[in-house]
């Protein structure tokens, strides 16, 4: 619809001359303005848009950072408010922030992007799809490219004892990658059921740890979280009691 009043300022084509050149004898000239209005009112509401000071941006975070915030300014460039109905990000490890929704003509605002880093590693890409209320607008994609830094392996991330087992003490494995300065120097139980665990850190080499993990007993459901530091760096292992497994035939007969 916007190339057809480009087209009809720049260089009429030779139907629009054809047209303009007939008498004009006899037409209402309310028949001729009214589908110009219309259209030009179309028009000025297709142009309403958001420009954004850039849809992507780059991020190298250091190994202590727990968050990584990227702001992404914009501006109705348009002369029509413009209502932003919807933020979705791509993953839930990243919230989204706005101040307000709607933004009038000239109007500027900034959304917000905070990615939790929690254990990831490598390059991360995490984007965000912002939805409008411009008639016929694609939505924008916003994209956060964030390359972490190297860090501690601990194998398992997971561990679990079930009803009745040995309460025996189980063993996390901990290998900070060559190159990493990075040195653990706490172990620590952590949650509502942190008593019902205990822990217990050793060194094992260079660059490698061991971590010892027991539960008091496993008379019952438990479960807490082990804190392993490194400086302002905090990994976390998963341990819990849980009810035994179900037997096969124990299953079947439940079965309706």
């Amino acid at each position: 619809m916007t190339r057809l009043i480009r087209m009809s300022a720049a260089e009429p084509t030779a139907k629009a001359r054809r047209v303009r050149s007939r008498p004009s004898v006899g037409r209402p000239l309310t028949r001729t303005l009214l589908p110009l209005a219309v259209l030009l009112t179309l028009t000025a509401r297709a142009d309403a848009a958001l420009a954004f000071e850039s849809t992507g941006l780059d991020f190298n975070p250091s190994l202590g950072d727990e968050t990584v915030v990227g702001r992404f300014s914009f501006t109705n460039t348009g002369d029509a408010p413009v209502t932003i109905l919807s933020l979705k990000a791509s993953c839930s490890c990243t919230a989204t922030k706005l101040e307000k929704l709607m933004y009038a003509p000239g109007e500027s605002g900034v959304i917000t992007g905070v990615f939790t880093i929690g254990d990831r590693v490598g390059e991360q890409r995490k984007s965000i799809t912002v939805s409008t209320d411009e008639a016929g607008a694609e939505p924008y994609r916003l994209l956060m490219r964030v390359q972490l830094p190297p860090q501690a392996q601990l194998i398992p991330r997971v561990l679990v004892w079930r009803i009745g087992d040995e309460p025996a003490a189980k063993i996390v494995d901990i290998v900070i990658p060559d190159g990493v300065d990075q040195a653990i120097d706490r172990a620590t139980t952590t949650g509502r059921q942190a008593a019902a665990f205990t822990c217990s850190l050793e060194t094992v080499g260079a660059g490698r740890y061991r971590v010892s993990v027991a539960p008091a007993d496993t008379s019952a459901p438990r479960n807490a979280v082990i804190e392993v530091g490194a400086g302002a760096k905090a990994y976390r292992v998963h341990v819990r009691v849980s009810p035994p497994k179900a037997a096969t035939g124990e299953a079947a007969e439940a079965a309706p």
